[in-house]
């Protein structure tokens, strides 16, 4: 950013030298010549500032003229406001004249004294200043009045293109990449890693963003993640907002292993997309690092960088890069329109053409460089097109590549109140998200603002400066406002905005409300108001919302009810909830509540859809049947909860028939069921052919249609489905406080369906369960043994945790059958004897374990010897065996170990000699285990001899 001076101070401290007040100061204190020669030294400097301002770019002698001026001038503000504490503290100075009189003369304040000072401090300025003026000749600056401020005034839509056009002129380029990313895989890799490749301002990011929600994409993968890079290339925050973007949680200050664990376990085994933006990290070693972190996706995983850098693309890239190019002649010039002119004009001066040609050829076709040159041509008289070719553009030295030239012609032509306050953002570092009320305060205590109405608060200047900026900066096409905590509502100003397309503000947790005026903005797309906890309602007009495609409203916990009238809003393709209200029909009228009938006609719904409250539904027959679900195609996720805690079976009849009145589309992909009280499940189940997970909690169901008609159905999550009969094969399995009895009557039932015939063609000759990849045992009560002869044919098995399970008294021999076993993790299950003859016959079979986790409680005192054969074991934690007394010197054997981590073994004596021989190992984490402790102090510990190989040891106690 050039170098910009502070015009408002300038004419703050001649305006404060003129003034009345300063008059009088300066008769006081002796000083009035001085003042009075000061202020004219500043005013001759004032009037070629703008021409200065100009050249600086040009001159690098300008620039340091323009550096001396600027703290010269701040000296001066300093030197006045002196002037103004001292003369302030001489009129409150109390007590009897007599006192008066002898505190004056005795203090530091001292007229003769002080005047005498401060005469010399102002010569001192002056003459910094008048040597400043004098050289301004050598440059023949030109002298040129200062702009009328301009305030923010209301225009119309300044874009002519529908409202469903999200970007212009790059549907090519998102088809390409869409190509590469569903249709390109490398065949010895899962991940694959695809660079957008151009420079600054061609819209690298926009056609990520245009990649990323584009349906086919969000169907093909199972997991999306957004991560602005910038210029920090730290792999340990890079982690950490990747966790974030996943799981919609963001976690605390990690440390490096553990930021790497939680984004390692949240991709694995997942079809995953991640878009980095902004990428200039060109050191090798470090992508190297993160990558490490990326390459546990299922196949068909992708990673897309949006970079300027051709090496990063290089050294990134594993797909070959995509160089972005910028927009052609034709839809340059429709972009320039769409900027420059009034929306709706359809004629345009063939003159006005020629001269919009002409700047074009200085915008290399980057979207940037024309939106933001229209923007500045939008506020400019038809006149004023023709000087701003020949003469502003004109002399822009332009290399290739390089649009910042042009850019900087929007700023050259703020007015100068303006300049100082967007030039003070360039402090900031790029990506810095800063408050507007925080800002303004900036801006105030820089002396950048400045009002000649007195009964005007500053604060109220400087928003307006704000909004001014956005009009002339941002186009208001785009307005982000996320995270902004303790925004409790919006501007005033905000239905102003008629050309505002996209607008953020989700995870503003203090937001109550919306306001109506926010339904004026007829061209608005898209409306983010996810996390925000406390929003209490959405605006009551929302059916004025014409073009709006997206409303997001996920985690807004505190809405209870939707507005009449959003139904009528048929393009909305994203409405992540609905809320049904808790009142009686005649107070939801009163309310202006929508019921469900309001989903009737939105059948352009895509992703996925929350329905919430249906506990509250009245009328359910016909309420069920007016939301036609069954014609939303585009619907991939239906959640639908009863959110009550009546359990009894008043509701079953209701509950049912709701219900069954809820069909989705056949094409659904996950189905979500929570407090549904019926006893049975709807009879469509079985006709929702591409359902591939049902989760179904907290409900008294008892029996499930025949689920072995879903051919794609791979996951079932049951939880709290204590009076479930049975359930059938899936491809992951999650059973948390229900009853055992369930799993074993489904196989049995399975194998007779099978033997019968009665499965699909396709299912029936694959073994019950062989599906199966993960299966997780949480609080099963009556489980004493896990029977191999029901689950002996679990050969796709990768993931088994059993946890809390307090029956369970042994591992089967079953589990040499798990030939694809990576992860298992046992916890909390205070019977299990991993000695027994069972335990050690099964578990050394599993040769495949790549990660063993072992939290048995009370009765492990040694770990069993089968441990030492599992040698591709590579992470190994053992947690909360307070009667371990040893490890087996067969751990030594564990060849491919690359984390070990003990905590809460308080008896371990003493570490086997065989860690020595782990030349894998990289991190060895030991917590609360006293004696190791001690032993392992580096340097002089009994047992650090056998661990100082280990590049990474923490060894913490209870309180560390």
């Amino acid at each position: 950013m050039a170098l910009a001076i502070p015009f408002g101070l300038v004419q703050k401290i001649i305006e404060r030298l003129g003034s009345t007040a300063f008059k009088e100061i300066g008769s006081i204190w002796g000083v009035k010549d001085e003042l009075e020669k000061l202020k004219n030294s500043v005013s001759t400097i004032q009037a070629v500032l703008l021409d200065a301002e100009e050249q600086q770019d040009k001159n690098h002698q300008v620039e340091d003229w323009l550096m001396k001026l600027r703290d010269a001038v701040y000296d001066a503000d300093d030197l006045l406001s002196y002037f103004s504490t001292e003369e302030l503290r001489r009129k409150v100075m109390g007590g009897d004249e007599m006192a008066k009189k002898v505190r004056t003369f005795f203090s530091s304040s001292n007229q003769l004294t002080f005047g005498y000072k401060m005469n010399g401090k102002i010569k001192v300025i002056r003459g910094r200043l008048d040597a400043i003026a004098s050289d301004r000749n050598k440059f023949q600056f030109v002298e040129r009045p200062l702009r009328k401020r301009v305030v923010t005034r209301e225009r119309d839509q300044t874009h002519s293109f529908k409202p469903d056009e999200k970007v212009f002129g790059r549907e090519d380029e998102k088809e390409t990449i869409i190509d590469m990313l569903l249709n390109i895989d490398e065949e010895d890799q899962n991940v694959s890693f695809i660079s957008i490749v151009g420079i600054g301002g061609l819209g690298k990011t926009t056609l990520a963003q245009y990649v990323y929600n584009d349906e086919r994409v969000k169907t093909y993968f199972e997991l999306q993640m957004w991560v602005c890079v910038s210029d920090v290339f730290n792999v340990k925050e890079i982690a950490e907002k990747i966790i974030e973007s996943a799981t919609g949680t963001k976690l605390g200050n990690l440390e490096m292993e553990r930021s790497a664990n939680y984004t390692s376990r949240e991709l694995n085994q997942k079809k995953y997309l991640l878009v980095l933006d902004d990428v200039w990290n060109e050191n090798r070693e470090k992508w190297s690092e993160l990558e490490g972190l990326l390459i546990g996706g299922s196949k068909g995983s992708k990673v897309v960088i949006t970079t300027r850098s051709r090496l990063v693309a290089k050294i990134t890239s594993t797909i070959s890069p995509y160089f972005l190019k910028g927009l052609s002649k034709y839809e340059s010039w429709s972009l320039f329109k769409q900027m420059a002119f009034e929306k709706g004009q359809v004629t345009i001066d063939s003159k006005l053409e020629e001269i919009g040609m002409g700047i074009l050829e200085k915008c290399c076709g980057v979207p940037l460089a024309i939106k933001t040159i229209g923007s500045v041509l939008y506020f400019k008289e038809t006149e004023e097109w023709s000087n701003f070719k020949d003469q502003e553009l004109t002399n822009v030295t332009q290399e290739e590549n390089d649009i910042l030239p042009v850019l900087k012609l929007s700023y050259d032509n703020l007015p100068s109140h303006l300049k100082c306050c967007f030039a003070y953002c360039s402090l900031f570092p790029k990506d810095f998200k800063i408050p507007k009320s925080i800002l303004i305060q900036l801006w105030i205590a820089q002396g950048f603002i400045r009002s000649s109405d007195e009964t005007q608060q500053l604060e109220d200047v400087a928003n307006k400066y704000c909004m001014d900026l956005y009009w002339r900066l941002l186009n208001l096409q785009n307005l982000k406002l996320s995270r902004c905590r303790k925004l409790k509502e919006l501007p005033r100003d905000i239905q102003k905005l008629i050309s505002l397309k996209h607008l953020e503000m989700d995870y503003c947790e203090s937001l109550t409300h919306v306001p109506c005026g926010i339904s004026q903005l007829t061209s608005l797309q898209t409306l983010k108001l996810s996390e925000c906890g406390n929003l209490k309602e959405l605006p009551r007009h929302i059916q004025n919302l014409v073009s709006l495609r997206h409303l997001e409203i996920y985690r807004c916990y505190s809405l209870s009810y939707m507005p009449c009238g959003i139904g009528r809003l048929t393009s909305l393709q994203t409405l992540s909830l609905f809320v049904v209200s808790k009142e009686d029909h005649a107070a939801s009228s009163s309310k202006h509540c929508g019921g469900l009938a309001e989903l009737n006609k939105l059948n352009n719904l895509r992703g996925e859809l929350c329905i919430k409250n249906l506990a509250w539904v009245t009328d359910a027959t016909s309420e069920a049947k007016a939301t036609n679900l069954k014609e939303k195609q585009h619907l991939r996720s239906l959640e639908l909860s009863w959110d009550s805690e009546d359990n009894n079976g008043t509701y079953v009849s209701d509950d049912e028939n709701l219900l069954e009145g809820l069909q989705p589309h056949h094409t659904l992909k996950k189905l979500n069921v929570s407090g549904y009280r019926g006893v049975s499940f709807p009879s469509w189940l079985p006709s929702v052919i591409g359902l591939v997970i049902l989760k179904i909690s907290n409900s008294m169901c008892q029996h499930l249609p025949p689920l072995c008609q879903l051919p794609s159905l791979r996951e079932l999550f049951l939880n709290n489905m204590t009076s479930l009969e049975y359930i059938i094969r899936t491809e992951k399995s999650l059973m948390r406080n229900t009853s055992f009895k369930p799993l074993q009557e489904t196989m049995a039932m399975t194998m007779n369906m099978s033997a019968t015939s009665s499965l699909p063609s396709s299912s029936s000759s694959s073994p019950p369960l062989s599906k199966l990849k993960s299966l997780t045992l949480e609080g099963i009560q009556d489980v004493e043994s896990l029977p191999e002869e029901l689950l002996q044919n679990l050969a796709s098995l990768e993931y088994l945790r059993i946890w809390e399970c307090p029956r369970l008294k042994s591992l089967p021999r079953f589990m040499q059958h798990l030939t694809s076993l990576k992860v298992l993790d046992i916890r909390e299950c205070e019977e299990l004897d991993l000695f027994s003859e069972e335990s050690d016959d099964g578990t050394q079979c599993v040769t495949t374990l790549q990660e063993l986790h072992i939290s048995v409680d009370h009765r492990l005192i040694t770990l069993p010897k089968w441990i030492g054969n599992v040698t591709p074991l590579q992470r190994l934690k053992i947690w909360f065996c307070p009667n371990l007394t040893s490890l087996p010197e067969g751990i030594g054997s564990l060849t491919s170990l690359q984390f070990l981590g003990i905590r809460g073994c308080p008896n371990l004596i003493s570490l086997p000699e065989g860690i020595g021989n782990l030349t894998s190992l990289q991190k060895l984490v030991i917590i609360n285990c006293p004696h190791l402790k001690e032993r392992c102090q580096e340097g002089i510990g009994e047992d650090w001899h056998k661990i100082a190989h280990i590049p990474d040891v923490s060894i913490l106690g209870l309180l560390d």
